[in-house]
Parts: structure tokens; sequence; C-alpha cells
């Protein structure tokens, strides 16, 4: 149900994205049967997008985070991406309009270019490889 090359993490006969079983094997027991939980599966991969993020675990029931996910209550890759519900070509990115209102509660009106330049900033603040 998965296998549409479009709308996830698959790409057929390249390396990159590789096979289902690459991430998920059915005896698994992280969530949705990883291999490992989440962000350690996506930086087996993505090593130049590691990151880490102080905890959010007081913010992370409000209503601005309805609909994101955190791992061990910080943001990881799970909480701006979703592999399986959007496209390639938008870097499987969930709305975000969604996350930037969750990262205005803490960075304000900074949220939209926090979020447009994540990664970089995390790169510049010495977070990742």
């Amino acid at each position: 149900d998965q296998s549409d090359p479009n709308a996830n993490h698959i790409w057929k006969g390249e390396k990159k994205g590789g096979q289902c079983t690459d991430c998920h094997s059915a005896h698994a027991e992280a969530s949705h049967l990883l291999i490992q939980a989440a962000p350690k599966v996506c930086v087996e991969c993505h090593k130049s997008q590691r990151l880490s993020h102080r905890t959010v675990k007081d913010l992370a029931s409000v209503d601005r985070a309805q609909g994101l996910q955190f791992t061990e209550d910080k943001i990881s890759c799970t909480t701006c991406h979703s592999t399986h519900q959007h496209l390639k070509s938008e870097h499987f990115l969930t709305k975000q309009e969604n996350v930037e209102l969750f990262c205005s509660s803490c960075h304000g009106g900074r949220a939209p270019e926090l979020f447009k330049n994540f990664h970089s900033h995390m790169k510049k603040k010495g977070v990742g490889p």
C-alpha cells in the first residue's frame, strides 16, 4: 500500500530510499514496526540531518502540538516529516502551518524562518555532523 514512489520514501532501482525492509520489520518492537525508533532509523541514511533540540515536554500537550509527533519529548525528524503521507517532491513535510504554529510558542515571529532553514540553522549551532 505504501509503495507509491511519489508519495513515500522508496525509490525503485536506486540506493536512496531503498526498500521497506531498510526501515521496517514485521517483528520490530518500535512504533510502526520500525527496526529502530525515529530519529535513529532516519539518521542511518540522513547523517547530515541529525539534530538535537531541548525538551518540549511541557508544550507537547498544548493545542498547538495537536497532530505533531515528538520523540522522547523532543522535536525530531517525525515532527516535521511524514515519509508515507506526503510527497517526496515536498521533502515529506507535514503541514508547515501546524509546525510553525507550534514553534511560535517559544520562537514567536521567527518560526517561519526557522522552519524554512531548520537544518542549516541547527548545523550553524553545531548540532549534527
